[in-house]
């Protein structure tokens, strides 16, 4: 059974046909790329991937389970994590508690629990900070955690968004044209970094990107969405 299997997929926004009875199927442990021109619905196929969107038609199978049945956040909870081709960074905290933000699916303390500082929610706490710890160094971010987001420049905004999506400890991860803006140098660390987050973490990839030497270089498989 492929780890996400994609089924006439069909989204559309009033008049606009935004993907067309999409079929697509990713196996564990892959790097797989999908690219085609802007407008092409690859962000919208992410946005349901992730239940932003309610597909019209189709279904989106993750380990066997029917994604279009569950919320956004039990999609987190599955296994399935995304950046995005905006940044979607909190400005205001700082890059730990940006990280740790990523964290909070792992919680299961209710209102009770936090109010008056359960044991549970005190492990829960150090797990989360331990889990954080572990992917800042994993990204080479430890000696920016206490820093702000925007006094960061956007080749390290782009890790520390790749770290948020690090932390929910995903099975498969959506990423969104994570070289956009990066210069030469930031981009080749971005490529050594998903090929051991695939490797070494053992982590599946998808990657929507319009740099062909990123495509080429890391993905065993190509799908093109085209008008």
């Amino acid at each position: 059974m492929a780890l996400l299997q994609i089924n006439g997929l069909i989204q559309s926004f009033g008049g606009l046909l935004a993907v067309d009875d999409l079929d697509l199927k990713i196996e564990d442990g892959q790097v797989y790329g999908l690219i085609g021109p802007n407008g092409s619905g690859k962000s919208t196929l992410f946005n349901c991937i992730s239940r932003f969107y309610q597909p019209e038609a189709g279904e989106i199978l993750f380990k066997g389970t029917n994604l279009l049945n569950l919320k956004a956040h039990h999609v987190v909870r599955m296994g399935i994590a995304r950046t995005f081709q905006n940044l979607e960074l909190f400005e205001n905290m700082t890059v730990m508690e940006n990280l740790l933000v990523g964290r909070h699916i792992s919680f299961r303390s209710n209102i009770f629990g936090c109010a008056f500082k359960f044991p549970r929610l005190k492990r829960e706490e150090r797990t989360a900070r331990e889990k954080t710890e572990e992917s800042l160094k994993f990204l080479g971010l430890e000696q920016y955690k206490d820093l702000m987001v925007p006094a960061l420049p956007p080749g390290l905004r782009r890790r520390v968004e790749l770290a948020r999506a690090l932390v929910t400890a995903p099975r498969l991860m959506l990423l969104d044209e994570p070289a956009s803006g990066l210069n030469h140098h930031e981009i080749e660390s971005l490529m050594a970094t998903l090929k051991e987050i695939n490797q070494r973490l053992e982590i599946t990839i998808l990657l929507v990107e319009h740099n062909m030497n990123i495509v080429m270089d890391l993905c065993e498989k190509v799908a093109v969405m085209n008008f």
